[in-house]
């Protein structure tokens, strides 16, 4: 179960060594919806915290405004929902 937050400049990243923040479009559990979920780069593991919003350019600027700044397109083999993925 994700824990969703109103923006990702509310969340203590201290604890993740490598915080990655994946933007899935529309996955099954929130249609309709763009949503981020943050993952913990050590071990390529997903957190139990997400933030979703109605635009992608909307979570774009809220990932960069959480310090997120290296932003890489969708890699081959990902699940087809993601689109791209942010780090530090």
């Amino acid at each position: 179960m994700d824990m969703i937050v109103d923006s990702l400049t509310q969340v203590d990243f201290s604890g993740i060594h490598i915080p990655m923040a994946v933007i899935y479009e529309k996955p099954k559990d929130h249609p309709g919806m763009y949503v981020c979920r943050i993952w913990e780069g050590v071990g390529c593991r997903p957190t139990d915290t997400a933030i979703k919003k109605a635009s992608l350019e909307e979570l774009q600027k809220d990932i960069q405004a959480a310090g997120f700044t290296m932003r890489f397109p969708r890699a081959e083999g990902d699940d087809p929902v993601i689109l791209e993925t942010w780090m530090r």
